[in-house]
């Protein structure tokens, strides 16, 4: 093969990439597209997206709209302010969820605002469905902790405030 011939087919398969990535994602919202290029920094941070927990972007404000929350026995969606390391940093919100899969809403205590970067995260209840926090690393306080997966990696998503959302008819 002459050199010319390979410099012909690597062009050829950047400008696949190129056209396969930005179809891969188009029409996917914020979330997916976070999900999409962004499993390796969720991997790093110890963040597992699943479909246990459903959140996508959110209006600026004092509530939280959970699309869908699976939990085998009932539990905690709660809503964090991710740390500088994107970890889940401070508690802003949390609400407990019925098991079974369903809809709902988490109050806020602060806010979210534009532009805000959030995370929601699952956590077991202890028994009393009563908010005990104990933080996300699992502990012998007895209180109540962030759910992981199989693999040990929480199940959180993380979603951005803004009022740039597309428009749901139906």
């Amino acid at each position: 093969m002459t050199n010319q011939t390979k410099t012909v087919i690597g062009i050829v398969a950047v400008i696949a990439i190129l056209i396969g990535g930005s179809w891969l994602l188009k029409g996917k919202n914020t979330a997916d597209n976070l999900a999409a290029v962004g499993s390796l920094d969720n991997n790093r941070l110890g963040i597992a997206q699943t479909s246990d927990l459903e959140v996508s972007d959110q209006f600026p404000g004092a509530v939280v709209y959970v699309k869908s929350v699976n939990l085998p026995q009932g539990g905690w969606v709660v809503i964090h302010q991710p740390d500088s390391t994107g970890t889940p940093g401070p508690v802003i919100g949390y609400e407990y969820f019925d098991a079974t899969t369903h809809a709902g809403t988490v109050t806020l205590t602060t806010r979210t605002v534009e532009g805000g970067e959030y995370m929601a995260v699952l956590y077991s209840d202890n028994g009393n469905k009563t908010w005990d926090v104990s933080g996300p690393a699992p502990d012998s306080s007895g209180g109540d902790q962030a759910m992981p997966t199989a693999s040990g990696l929480l199940i959180a998503v993380p979603f951005t405030a803004t009022v740039n959302l597309p428009e749901i008819k139906g």
